[in-house]
């Protein structure tokens, strides 16, 4: 695909963001977060989040995904998490 810049404009913290995202990315979300070795953030196409104040917030009406070396934790719309849980 080609993606090259996964910061997200810093605004997330420690983390990459995978826009666009479709369960058949994770194989790829995952081989990402291998080798980047931090947490994705993976947002569908009618999904999102906002960042504010040291939290996340999904705002869906997709969940978001958020894929670590352990673990693919999925936040439904409404779900709040701090930056840098994972």
């Amino acid at each position: 695909m080609g993606l090259q810049d996964t910061t997200g404009m810093g605004l997330p913290g420690e983390l990459d963001l995978l826009p666009h995202y479709t369960e058949e990315l994770l194989d790829f979300a995952r081989a990402h977060q291998a080798k980047s070795g931090r947490g994705v953030l993976c947002l569908p196409e009618s999904g999102g989040v906002v960042v504010k104040e040291g939290t996340i917030r999904s705002v869906g009406p997709e969940p978001a995904h958020f894929i670590t070396s352990t673990e693919t934790t999925t936040y439904e719309m409404g779900a709040i998490w701090p930056i840098g849980l994972h």
